[in-house]
């Protein structure tokens, strides 16, 4: 499903910190409202091509945060603000002036924090599986994801261990909901509702109900055959609804 009819442009960006940063991009230029694509926690740009290869009629972005695929790895600077100047050089490169947001995992807290400085540029939110905070790392963090084997893939191919290292040892605990009260756009958090998936949904029931309390424009779409990994588990169904929402919203 990657790379059906066009090729994709990749390029690299600098961070005002002095990160290098991968991101590749559809190569439509028009007035539509664009999408920013924000992958989890050791995913690189190319996890998100999918979505890129869906999005047909208008700009779609997506990046390798610091330390992932080909984006350099500093040696300090991996906190949730670290992160969203990750995005900030990309969407300040791209000429981003508003968009839609689609954000799985911990790419959800990552989005939010750029989103927070920038509250106006989110014309939309398509939320993954994931709930509105950033969270702390616990002791092993490092040590648990570059060992970690999903599907084919070897996660120390993808992250490298100075990034997850600096995850463990950085990150600090931010709440996005009152963001989330804020935000004058339309919301749909995806929500996966298989219980014996390998990889259970990382959203409990206190955190949907948080989302809905929070503003009345989030929207819930269930998947009940995925558990967290929404995009492998049931992609036609994701990439649908995404497109979906996005023409609902233009």
């Amino acid at each position: 499903m990657i790379n059906q009819g066009w090729e994709m442009d990749s390029g690299k960006v600098m961070t005002s910190d002095k990160v290098e940063i991968e991101y590749y991009t559809n190569e439509i230029a028009n007035n539509k409202t664009p999408v920013f694509v924000s992958m989890g926690n050791w995913e690189p740009a190319f996890r998100g091509f999918p979505i890129l290869d869906a999005v047909t009629d208008r700009l779609c972005v997506v990046l390798s945060y610091r330390g992932r695929g080909k984006s350099s790895a500093p040696e300090r600077g991996y906190d949730w603000k670290d992160h969203a100047k990750d995005i900030r050089a990309v969407v300040e490169k791209s000429e981003i002036k508003r968009a839609i947001f689609v954000s799985f995992s911990k790419g959800v807290s990552y989005s939010l924090s750029y989103i927070r400085e920038k509250p106006e540029i989110a014309s939309g939110l398509i939320l993954v599986d994931y709930p509105a905070i950033h969270c702390l790392s616990q002791e092993g963090y490092a040590g648990y994801w570059y060992n970690l084997k999903y599907m084919n893939y070897e996660i120390k191919e993808y992250i490298q261990r100075k990034a997850l290292e600096g995850i463990e040892r950085e990150s600090t605990y931010m709440d996005f909901f009152t963001l989330i009260h804020d935000l004058k756009c339309p919301i749909m958090l995806f929500v996966g509702r298989k219980e014996d998936a390998p990889i259970r949904s990382n959203l409990e029931k206190a955190d949907i109900e948080k989302y809905l309390e929070s503003n009345n424009e989030v929207r819930i779409v269930e998947f009940m055959n995925s558990g967290h990994m929404i995009f492998d588990d049931e992609p036609q169904k994701a990439i649908d609804t995404i497109l979906r929402f996005i023409k609902e919203n233009d």
